[in-house]
């Protein structure tokens, strides 16, 4: 990368930021939150959801989807060249 190239993420001056959550769907064994971020500025942005499951005699885990929309070359586009998903597990366990 040349000398001046680097365009750091958190670019913009103004977001809006929402979440919803939705807690104890099915006896507490599941919670569903949907989020978004955008950037004001360029006016990229990066919808989610994601589902929290804890179900019994298994270690609670998180499935998540995420989608970075806008112009390419913006905050929530550029580093992956345009309009991407993004989709994962995730597992946290506390010793």
């Amino acid at each position: 990368m040349k000398p001046g190239g680097f365009i750091p993420l958190y670019s913009g001056k103004y977001y809006v930021y929402g979440e919803l959550n939705a807690n104890k769907l099915a006896s507490d064994m599941l919670d569903l939150t949907l989020f978004g971020c955008v950037n004001l500025g360029d006016r990229s942005y990066s919808p989610g959801i994601q589902c929290m499951i804890d179900l019994p005699h298994v270690v609670p885990f998180t499935l998540f989807c995420r989608y970075y929309g806008g112009k390419s070359n913006c905050e929530f586009t550029s580093p992956y060249g345009g309009h991407a998903f993004g989709a994962g597990l995730r597992v946290m366990v506390s010793l």
